[in-house]
Order: structure tokens, then sequence, then C-alpha cells
């Protein structure tokens, strides 16, 4: 239960939010331009925190399973970004933090630092 109203107080919060930044075209606009990365990654977050519930209470070392799942979400999103989203892994782009990231940031310009 305590997961559930967790989320719930999360949520509301979240469209409290709504407030300050409001939705360019609309809320039902905005909600249709989402994409399935969009509803997996909720997913992914709530399979993530039920995770470390179950692993809390069968008295696993919490710390250990954190690391854990860092490493093997890391594994895991490295081929994601490569084969998926096709996003180029270069040495430029793990050097420098001012290359742009991906296509919303593809209006930046990259900051050459002296």
């Amino acid at each position: 239960m305590a997961i559930i109203v967790t989320y719930g107080v999360a949520m509301l919060l979240t469209a409290s939010l709504l407030y300050f930044m409001p939705a360019r075209d609309g809320l039902l606009a905005e909600l249709r331009r989402l994409n399935w990365a969009s509803y997996l990654l909720a997913v992914a977050i709530v399979g993530l925190e039920v995770g470390f519930l179950l692993v809390y209470r069968s008295g696993w070392n919490i710390g250990l399973a954190a690391v854990l799942v860092n490493v093997v979400a890391s594994l895991l999103l490295v081929p994601l970004a490569l084969f998926v989203f096709k996003i180029a892994l270069t040495g430029e782009r793990c050097r420098n933090r001012d290359v742009p990231r991906g296509p919303d940031h593809a209006e930046l310009e990259t900051v050459k630092k002296p």
C-alpha cells in the first residue's frame, strides 16, 4: 500500500507543476505527442521500485542490490542507445559534455573550451 501512496503523491506533485510550466498546445495535445519511451520508462521505474521493495523484504543487502541494479541498467542502456535510438558513441561525445546529446538538443551549439 505504501508504494501506491508514494506514487499517488508523486503524481499529484508532478501534476501541480503544470501550473508553473503549462503545456503549450494544451494537455491533451501534449499527451498525444508522447512516444513509447515515456511509457516504457514508467514501467521500468515501477519495476525498479517493486524490485527494491522485494529485495528489502527478503532481507538481502540493499547497498549491494543498488550497485547491482545500476551496473545491469548501464549494461542494458548502452546497447539500447546504440541500436534502438541510433546514438553514436564517440570519444568526443564521451569527453565533451557540451556536445548535443540527441534530437531534442540538436539546436545547441558546441562550446569549445580554451
